[in-house]
């Protein structure tokens, strides 16, 4: 092989002398909830109150729990969101970093830290409530430009304003990178957002 042969990939560079591996970037721009978790006998129903004997944190959003597998399967990965200025706050960065998140750009907000209140009955069923909080503040300029280009892979998920998703596929498309939506919560996605993704879940 030589060192124009396209096998090798658009992350392979040759140095001179040998060739190198640039490891890619994951960039994730989205929620990080405090995840309060109640096992309970039964669901309940509306009007109904059922009693459980304990709860416990989890840190939890769905941007939050991508940037933690990515970093757990060994890729440089930076987290970008909002989260309040309170103790819930104070435990999603301390996750992230300690998981090995890059976290300068989760900034801080006048809102309370996302929170989801779930309820799981023995069967494994469950009831969950989510308030945005600090992640309706995030916004799609939080991203450095510089951390968009063509190593990088963006993903995304829809617990933020989905138009801040939309203008930042924009931006990463403009600078060559690799866009992944997880398209949960569930919600339209516009023709010119669908047309820049490349992997959409």
């Amino acid at each position: 092989m030589t060192r124009d042969d396209p096998a090798y990939g658009d992350n392979v560079h040759w140095r001179g002398w040998k060739w190198e591996v640039e490891e890619p970037v994951i960039v994730v721009f989205g929620s990080l909830n405090a995840d309060m978790v109640f096992p309970v006998a039964q669901l309940p129903r509306a009007g109904e109150t059922v009693v459980g004997e304990h709860y416990h944190f989890v840190p939890g959003g769905k941007g939050a729990n991508q940037a933690v597998a990515a970093a757990r399967a060994g890729a440089e990965t930076r987290m970008v969101g909002r989260v309040g200025e309170d103790g819930f706050g104070d435990l999603l960065i301390h996750g992230l970093g300690d998981a090995g998140v890059h976290i300068e750009a989760v900034g801080r907000s006048s809102a309370a830290t996302g929170c989801a209140a779930i309820c799981v009955d023995r069967e494994g069923r469950n009831q969950i409530v989510v308030a945005g909080g600090a992640n309706l503040t995030a916004r799609a300029a939080d991203v450095p430009g510089e951390w968009l280009g063509p190593d990088t892979t963006l993903m995304l998920q829809m617990e933020v304003w989905h138009e801040e998703n939309w203008a930042l596929v924009e931006k990463a498309h403009a600078a060559g990178a690799r866009i992944i939506l997880n398209a949960a919560p569930a919600a339209p996605i516009p023709k010119h957002a669908m047309g820049r993704l490349d992997v959409l879940l």
